[in-house]
């Protein structure tokens, strides 16, 4: 065989790159239309109630959001004094129609069962992830304090 001179090999080389880059953009657009289709949507396979990340003063024991936009959430006051909850945001907006109604007061190490609408929602199944801000003051010391957090799961019926 004769060797290539530099001219030819270049030519092989871009025409190689042209063939595979093609082969490539279409396994690229494949990918991307399953994602799209939400077939990699792993969080959707995670029951609910799995995760929770980042809160320091308070612990979410268990929690809850429905298809209609509620949340539940069983809130443990770790402090060793007395708190009183401000207000609580999702995902930086002010739960609706909070139980109990805000403000409310938390003695040490009690829990809370607390229900509101959060705005979220969206179809059964469904996985979410859902940042919380809880605005407290406490009794005894300074007041303006935060805590926050996110919860992972999937929306419940």
């Amino acid at each position: 065989m004769p060797p290539l001179d530099r001219r030819s090999r270049g030519q092989a080389a871009t025409e190689f790159l042209f063939a595979y880059g093609w082969a490539l953009l279409l396994i690229i657009v494949g990918i991307a239309v399953l994602a799209q289709m939400g077939l990699f949507d792993l969080g959707s396979y995670v029951p609910s109630g799995t995760e929770v990340a980042g809160f320091n003063t308070f612990g979410i024991n268990k929690y809850r959001l429905n298809g209609d936009g509620s949340l539940h959430l069983t809130i443990l006051n770790r402090l060793e004094d007395s708190v009183t909850v401000r207000e609580v945001r999702v995902n930086g907006v002010p739960v609706s129609s909070p139980s109990p109604a805000l403000p409310f007061g938390m003695n040490a190490s009690s829990t809370v069962l607390f229900s509101a609408g959060s705005g979220l929602g969206g179809n059964v199944g469904t996985s979410y992830s859902a940042n919380v801000m809880i605005l407290f003051d406490v009794d005894r010391g300074n007041s303006d304090h935060m805590d926050s957090g996110t919860l992972r799961g999937t929306i419940q019926p």
